[in-house]
């Protein structure tokens, strides 16, 4: 209602804002304010009909949208749009102006700085308008790639605007046409089309199409006539909601011969999701990330099989971590599984509270800590529904190399250096031979001595988190007989 407690909102909020200049108009700042808070509260279907009800007062629908290919980088700087995104949005940018947040440097060549794509560039408004799917979804590992080949297409790769948005329509779309089969930038003969006419003039006569320069129109539609709505819930295979599931509501588009996606939406923290569609026959495709869920229907709506796992945890010779726990990790997700005797089992997944929890298939951090809480392993890892390969973990561990000698430093053979840690007070030994003992024990702190026929004047105490060295002065042990304790005076000290 105060357009004045906006800016300040606004100049305040740098973290969520960004570093906007001072002089922003209250116009803008409203427009930051409310974008926030409608992105925040309100599904895509709500928004939807907001618009209409909007419209409706006030007499008026705007919502034509001009988007054309300068907006997506095709090579690394590219893209004025990403970077006043990144400008507002507060994201961080390189030396070149760079929005890292969207895309990163792969490696100089010929005088051209490829760009790879990020998820957060697959999921923006101008990525779907303008492409579509993202390049893993079209069988490319590099966007860089993918993009080559839409600037330069025979027909057998082309771009699928709005993929996966819902409530607009296109109202013209124009792409760059060449007689000439595997044309190039540099080549003569570019004209620009509607899409239907390049199309229909490169399956008549060949040539290439250049779907990055697509300049597309689009109509927010809004909710619309004629559009149905589906609600449901998503739930595990033991009836527990689960929250951020992509769903995504495809239907086969005879432009592509394959399915596209029309509309697109994430479950809320209770598993609900709405899809606004129009009359027509779809399929639902369920995905935690890019993992793509098994679904099922069920009494309640929509139920997810959870992913399970058995792994070792790779111990080297006398190493026991069975103390340890492994973590996996996404977003507000947290689950904790002991590796009793070294393996670890997702039947055996706890939460904070010491509740059992079950594994979303999708993409994970992992770390396997020690007693003190200190990773000695970590990483990504990846599940998909149902039973998945056994995990491997390999623990980071550490040497010590004992040199053993006696008074005169003489190498001593025989006898054995013994490691314990402080924390778990778990020992791992090594006989000495020819005056040397190399002892392969997991980071913690450790107390280093002799046993087996000898001993050292004092224990050496080391912090393990790369490999140490210490040099031991050993001493005989020489064993005492008492044949008559009786008779042997005693005398306390201290």
């Amino acid at each position: 209602d105060d357009p004045c407690s906006a800016t300040e909102e606004v100049l305040s909020a740098t973290s969520v804002y960004g570093n906007i200049n001072s002089d922003i108009t209250e116009e803008n700042a409203v427009y930051f304010v409310t974008t926030k808070l409608i992105t925040e509260n309100m599904s895509t279907v709500a928004i939807m009909y907001a618009y209409d009800e909007v419209c409706a007062i006030s007499g008026e629908r705007i919502g034509l949208y001009l988007v054309d290919g300068s907006m997506v980088p095709l090579a690394y700087g590219d893209g004025d749009s990403l970077s006043t995104m990144a400008y507002f949005a507060g994201y961080s940018t390189d030396s070149y102006g760079a929005a890292t947040q969207f895309y990163s440097l792969i490696t100089y060549y010929s005088n051209y700085y490829p760009a790879m794509g990020t998820d957060a560039l697959y999921d923006t408004f101008m990525w779907k308008a303008l492409i579509g799917p993202s390049p893993e979804e079209m069988g490319y590992s590099s966007s860089f790639n993918y993009l080559y080949d839409l600037a330069s297409s025979n027909g057998t790769v082309k771009t699928m605007p709005g993929y996966g948005l819902a409530g607009y329509d296109i109202e013209g779309w124009y792409v760059k046409y060449n007689a000439k089969a595997g044309a190039t930038s540099e080549d003569d003969g570019w004209v620009y089309l509607t899409h239907d006419e390049a199309v229909s003039n490169q399956s008549k006569n060949g040539g290439t199409i250049n779907y990055l320069s697509s300049i597309i129109l689009y109509n927010y539609v809004g909710a619309g006539y004629g559009f149905n709505t589906y609600s449901s819930t998503v739930t595990n295979e033991h009836g527990e909601p689960l929250k951020g599931i992509t769903v995504q509501i495809r239907s086969f588009d005879s432009n592509y011969e394959s399915t596209t996606v029309y509309s697109e939406t994430k479950t809320d923290a209770n598993g609900n999701f709405t899809v606004r569609v129009p009359t027509g026959d779809y399929m639902a495709i369920f995905k935690n990330g890019n993992v793509t869920l098994n679904a099922s229907a069920s009494l309640t709506g929509v139920e997810i099989e959870s992913a399970k796992f058995l792994g070792k945890v790779l111990v080297g010779d006398n190493i026991d971590f069975s103390s340890y726990k492994y973590v996996l990790e996404d977003g507000d997700f947290k689950a904790y599984i002991d590796s009793a005797l070294g393996v670890v089992s997702s039947e055996n997944a706890v939460g904070k509270d010491g509740e059992p929890v079950y594994i979303t298939p999708g993409q994970y951090s992992y770390s396997l800590i020690d007693a003190t809480g200190a990773a000695v392993s970590s990483g990504t890892v990846t599940f998909y529904p149902g039973q998945n390969d056994a995990l491997m973990l390999s623990p980071k561990t550490y040497t010590i190399t004992a040199t053993v000698t006696d008074y005169f430093g003489n190498n001593i053979d025989g006898g054995t250096v013994i490691a314990t840690n402080s924390d778990t007070y778990i020992e791992y030994s090594m006989p000495i031979e020819d005056g040397k003992a190399v002892i392969t024990v997991p980071s913690g702190s450790y107390t280093v001595a002799l046993a087996d026929g000898y001993v050292c004047a004092s224990t050496t105490s080391l912090i393990l988190n790369t490999n140490r060295t210490v040099s031991i002065t050993a001493y005989e042990a020489i064993p005492v007989v008492i044949n008559n304790p009786a008779d042997v005076p005693l005398t306390a000290y201290g």
